[in-house]
């Protein structure tokens, strides 16, 4: 690949691969515990690992994940990236309380929602779950907002965990010949 920018969605996925396998292992755990404080870092709570799995690590999988291969392929509505996704029912454990559509109706204005939320960086992230919402552009007030959804960290580590799948399933277009390196089927 000559645009190494194309390599954030497949590396991402390949890193959370590993960091899945490794993070069971008493490697894993001493280094939770002594890199933090090797920077001066004081985990949230005294001799306790730092929490690895904390939000940036879900901020990093929403953006490298979705918007780096939507916005780097330029990924159309119909594309079978997102086919899968609807195949899957990504959405499936996501709490919509506003929406101009239903997910059945349209489920693409629901990922195209999405991108705008990680991208815009409007969602909120507390102790158990994380909310997302997109509006029209200029008008951010909650009252403008067209579509609003909240899931539990859990589930929403799930979700990410279907996006890594159709990111390797993707990548393997790519490398088959069924995709262009620009990721245009053949």
């Amino acid at each position: 690949m000559d645009d190494r920018r194309k390599q954030i969605p497949i590396g991402c996925a390949i890193n959370i691969s590993i960091i899945n396998e490794l993070s069971n292992t008493d490697t894993f755990k001493k280094a939770c515990i002594e890199v933090p404080l090797k920077y001066g870092i004081i985990p949230p709570e005294p001799n306790i690992p730092w929490p690895f799995f904390n939000i940036s690590w879900g901020a990093y999988m929403m953006y490298s994940l979705f918007l780096v291969s939507k916005e780097l392929y330029n990924l159309q509505n119909d594309d079978d990236f997102f086919q899968n996704l609807i195949k899957k029912n990504a959405l499936q454990d996501f709490d919509i309380s506003k929406e101009k559509y239903s997910f059945s109706q349209q489920p693409l204005y629901h990922f195209k929602s999405f991108r705008n939320a990680i991208s815009h960086v409007n969602y909120k992230v507390d102790d158990d779950n994380i909310k997302l919402w997109d509006h029209p552009f200029g008008k951010s007030e909650p009252e403008n907002w067209h579509w609003e959804v909240e899931i539990s960290n859990v589930n929403f580590m799930k979700f990410l965990g279907i996006i890594n799948e159709s990111n390797f399933i993707f990548y393997n277009e790519i490398n088959s010949g069924k995709r262009t390196q620009d990721g245009i089927i053949i």
